[in-house]
């Protein structure tokens, strides 16, 4: 499977905090980043999926586990 990169902005990613960043890496959502970009947080993931609607509903759903809800999919990049 190929290996897609993508990222999600997190609701309130303004106030992403160090505490939902623990808790995502203990939800096994252990393959994102945690970035600042256009005045705003985002997280990025690079994920192995058949197509790039399969890398993002997987990775919002990790975000959800941790706790966070999914604001918005900003444009992606297939790597």
């Amino acid at each position: 499977m190929p290996e897609i990169s993508s990222s999600v902005f997190p609701r309130g990613g303004g106030d992403l905090s160090d505490e939902l960043f623990g808790r995502s890496h203990e939800a096994a959502f252990d393959d994102e980043v945690v970035e600042w970009g256009d005045g705003r947080r985002f997280i990025a993931f690079d994920r192995e999926a058949a197509a790039l609607e399969e890398a993002i509903s997987s990775a919002t759903a990790d975000v959800r586990r941790a706790g966070c809800a999914v604001k918005a999919v900003p444009r992606s990049i297939q790597a």
